[in-house]
């Protein structure tokens, strides 16, 4: 006799030892997918989920856990590539010209640290290239 249900599915909320819901796993993950920059952390915050609750959610952000809930692949900056050594003058001569590294980081679709850096390093440029 086949059931209408899996009487051993106990994924995600089904599970008596759940820690999290669906919805708070679905909000975190959309969190974390708009702001990676600022982690876990800030998806936790705003997800309002309990400080002991940490290692359960980050499983669950990284998708080790609750995988039966299906949200948008998580990119990691690691996959990201390396900006060269132009692109990250175009950064500094960006903001010498008066933009903010925030505007630089989001016109170029990079982390607002890279930009802090590229312009830590190559400030001292002109924009004619000349020192």
């Amino acid at each position: 006799m086949k059931l209408a249900f899996d009487v051993h599915d106990q994924s995600g909320e089904k599970n008596p030892r759940a820690r999290l819901t669906a919805d708070q796993v679905i909000k975190g993950r959309e969190l974390r997918h708009k702001r990676p920059d600022l982690g876990i952390r800030y998806a936790m915050d705003n997800a309002v989920v309990p400080e002991e609750l940490y290692n359960a959610f980050a499983s669950a952000l990284r998708g080790r856990t609750w995988q039966h809930i299906e949200t948008e692949p998580y990119i990691t900056y690691k996959c990201v590539t390396r900006q060269t050594t132009e692109q990250r003058k175009e950064m500094a001569l960006l903001f010498i010209s008066g933009k903010t590294e925030a505007e630089i980081a989001e016109k170029l679709g990079v982390n607002l640290r890279t930009v802090h850096r590229a312009v830590e390093k190559y400030a001292h440029i002109t924009p004619q290239g000349n020192r």
